[in-house]
């Protein structure tokens, strides 16, 4: 992961042990990596500070801590282990990607059991057991209240990686999902999705002109959405613009 996010050339990724950190104040994004009770402490602070997180589960997380210290998803795992293959979901609007061929990678390893969303997600990748889909998201995402969070649940996701180099001759591919990931979590929120050009009034006769430009949740332009603008007749030469 560290590799696919240093390809862009603005990110430095910093590797810690959970007890060596001792500030947030350098750090746009947090990757949490198979948590357990020992990141008690980082996971206070990072609320604290508002901190967006990336959360990676696998065979060494401890579920009933994870439990505790987040909301959105909810846990009841065994102790036994499970091979989760992922499928694409298409409907996923929060930044552009395509579907870099994740049915055809190897799967990921995570605790067998079930995982249930509460509140605001949006799933990317959902998680199949040979080939049976199981209802149960393998790659998430929340906001809630501006901060925002992503869930991988499973390890061994350095494979995806590998197997993109072997169908491409190159790792671009999974480099910009990787980026895409950071980037949800590193942008600004407060910036519009919708932005809109016009003049406050129009006279009787003038040309009407409007531009309007939609953005995702990366500030990405997204020419999709459709949108519609009412006319309000505020007077007989004027027409007065609302937009939605």
């Amino acid at each position: 992961m560290k590799r696919a996010i240093e390809m862009n050339p603005q990110r430095k990724v910093t590797i810690l042990k959970p007890q060596d950190v001792k500030s947030l104040q350098d750090y746009s994004v947090l990757i949490m990596y198979q948590p357990t009770a020992a990141f008690k402490q980082v996971f206070e602070t990072a609320k604290n500070a508002g901190a967006n997180m990336f959360v990676v589960t696998g065979l060494s997380t401890d579920f009933n801590f994870l439990l505790q210290v987040q909301s959105t998803l909810a846990f009841k795992m065994s102790g036994q282990k499970e091979d989760y293959m992922a499928a694409f979901n298409p409907q996923f609007n929060l930044f552009a990607l395509d579907d870099i061929g994740f049915e055809h990678f190897p799967p990921l390893q995570n605790a067998f059991g079930t995982v249930t969303v509460n509140g605001n997600t949006n799933t990317l990748l959902a998680s199949r057991i040979r080939n049976i889909d199981v209802n149960m998201p393998l790659l998430v995402f929340a906001e809630d209240k501006g901060k925002r969070s992503a869930f991988l649940l499973g390890e061994n996701i350095w494979k995806w990686r590998l197997q993109s180099h072997i169908d491409n001759n190159s790792f671009e591919k999974f480099d910009i999902f990787a980026d895409k990931i950071i980037q949800f979590l590193a942008t600004n929120n407060a910036r519009k999705s919708l932005v809109v050009n016009h003049e406050r009034f129009y006279n009787s006769g003038d040309a009407l002109e409007i531009t309007a430009q939609y953005f995702n949740k990366n500030y990405e332009f997204d020419e999709r959405p459709a949108c519609r603008l009412p006319l309000r007749i505020s007077k007989p030469n004027r027409r007065k613009i609302t937009t939605c």
